[in-house]
């Protein structure tokens, strides 16, 4: 093989991809930093790389087509894994192959892009898993809504699939499982132990230990078995991968099918010879001489293949998608889908989907991503002592402000920044719907000292201008509230939050700022920011109301 594949990191310097038939070099990336391949292309050798066809940035001259139509590259060339300027076509989180077919031979290695902010590790997959878990199910429900024949017809056939092919393997696997728990591969290793008869065989060693330590008995030569070999580390690593497949979909609806799997895997995983075997990632292996290890990898590979067939049809019958979104984009969707969820907890009503549906499909085309001014209404009935009123929110995605009080908008903004990631204004509904209050979200997907720092005072200016200049002539206008009120009482904004996804102590309160660290696996401090802000604007309701 002559190509060679050099990835340059930045600044931070350049490294030689190691290239090999086994494959199994994985190179580790932080997402959404500097990093392009420079790749020398040999004669007559084809480069392919997972997720080509979806960057805007590659060579075109260097792109040619197999005669199975998948795109190759073809001549030496430079490919940018990302740019800042096309935020969309980044390499998202994952494992992504790069293979070099040269003649009849396979040369290959993984680009692991690892996410940004969510820790390191097995957890930060996990929690980024989830998040995109999270809006995949929101947008799925718009789906099933707005296409409701279509995506039903889509949802059963996707299903019947994986249960199908659950259901043919279920007495197989049953007894793979079974032989493994008592016959699994082993290696034996000489050793020695102290016994206090003579058990075995003595030899050198044997007696310059006995002659140390007399009174211990006999030091016997011993065979002692090792389950910790690579076929098990493997074998571990499927069973984890499919837990981690199976273990969501258990329902009451395939109860009978997707439980023995769970229980067989569980009762496996923790059986006492395999909780001696080290934790390692899954590496596919060709050819395993072993059926019982052959078989789990096939029976993973068959999961895994299902589960790609759903995710086509998905996309066929989904309304709404975030296909190939940088986790910025992920996260400020999360954000605004977590926002709802707060409000349902705290007691406001159930987003009416089908309005939501509607008001996305305006143009009845497939969404990608969500569409800026996406607006949620929720009500909720509050009781402040002897009055009795419902409160209105109106959660807004994205709105583009206007810059001058022109009658349209109940808000304006007087500065340049008038585009929050996420807007909620509070509305007397009994007293035609006047405006009491607001806050802003915005979403960060970056640490909060970015924003402290010097370097990047446009992006404080940003923040504090939500809080400072929001402006409305709306306020508590109603024959049901005071007349004349002080000016130092009518803050239009309450606070700024700012979602972020790494916890911080910084102290931003006395501009009006707040942060609010939210992940998959810990979102209270969205539900907190958000009761404490309704808690301030129903106070001024009681000081203001007649």
């Amino acid at each position: 093989m002559q190509t060679r594949v050099v990835l340059i990191r930045g600044r931070s310097g350049k490294e030689q991809l190691e290239l090999t038939q086994a494959g199994t070099a994985c190179y580790q990336i932080k997402e959404n930093t500097y990093c392009s391949l420079a790749i020398t292309v040999g004669a007559n050798e084809r480069v392919y790389l997972e997720g080509l066809s979806e960057l805007k940035r590659v060579p075109l001259n260097s792109l040619a087509r197999d005669e199975r139509g998948r795109q190759y590259l073809a001549s030496d060339c430079t490919v940018s894994l990302y740019d800042t300027k096309i935020n969309k076509d980044v390499y998202i989180p994952g494992y992504y192959k790069l293979v070099v077919c040269a003649d009849e031979t396979r040369y290959q290695c993984w680009l692991k892009f690892n996410n940004k902010f969510f820790g390191t590790g097995e957890n930060a997959d996990q929690e980024y898993n989830q998040m995109v878990f999270d809006i995949d199910a929101a947008f799925k429900k718009l789906s099933q809504v707005a296409t409701n024949k279509r995506a039903r017809v889509a949802s059963i056939l996707l299903i019947d699939e994986l249960m199908r092919f659950l259901k043919a393997h279920l007495e197989a696997f049953t007894g793979v499982v079974a032989n493994l728990k008592q016959h699994p591969q082993n290696q034996l290793k000489r050793g020695h132990h102290w016994s206090p008869a003579l058990t075995g065989r003595l030899d050198r060693r044997s007696l310059n230990r006995m002659a140390q330590k007399p009174s211990d008995g006999y030091y016997v030569q011993s065979n002692q078995v090792n389950f910790n070999t690579q076929a098990n580390q493997n074998l571990k690593a499927t069973l984890r991968r499919l837990n981690f497949i199976l273990n969501p979909l258990v329902n009451a609806n395939n109860d009978e099918i997707i439980t023995p799997y769970v229980d067989l895997i569980n009762q496996l995983l923790t059986h006492s010879w395999l909780k001696r075997v080290t934790d390692r990632p899954l590496r596919r292996q060709a050819h395993q001489i072993d059926y019982r290890y052959r078989f789990m990898t096939q029976f993973l590979t068959g999961v895994e293949d299902c589960l790609r067939k759903q995710h086509s049809i998905a996309a066929q019958s989904n309304q709404f998608g975030i296909a190939r979104r940088s986790s910025y984009d992920l996260y400020e969707y999360w954000g605004f889908i977590s926002v709802i969820v707060a409000f349902h907890q705290l007691g406001f009503s159930d987003v009416p989907l089908w309005s939501l549906a509607e008001q996305l499909m305006a143009n009845n085309q497939p969404i990608d991503g969500l569409p800026k001014m996406t607006q949620v209404k929720m009500t909720k009935p509050v009781e402040l002592g002897t009055l009795k009123l419902t409160v209105m929110a109106v959660i807004t995605y994205n709105d583009e402000m206007d810059h001058v009080d022109n009658g349209r908008s109940k808000l304006w903004i007087d500065s340049n920044h008038y585009k929050p990631d996420l807007r909620v204004d509070f509305f007397d509904h009994d007293a035609d719907d006047t405006l009491i209050g607001s806050f802003i979200m915005d979403t960060k997907y970056r640490e909060i000292k970015y924003f402290i720092n010097d370097r990047n005072k446009d992006t404080m200016q940003q923040l504090l201008d939500y809080y400072y200049k929001v402006n409305s002539s709306d306020m508590f206008k109603s024959a049901h509230y005071v007349e004349n009120i002080p000016r130092e009482l009518l803050r239009v904004v309450s606070k700024v939050g700012i979602i972020n996804p790494v916890s911080s102590d910084a102290h931003l309160r006395r501009w009006g700022l707040e942060s609010v660290f939210a992940v998959p696996s810990d979102k209270r401090q969205i539900n907190d920011f958000i009761d404490a802000q309704i808690t301030a604007i129903l106070n001024l309701v009681t000081i203001l109301h007649c």
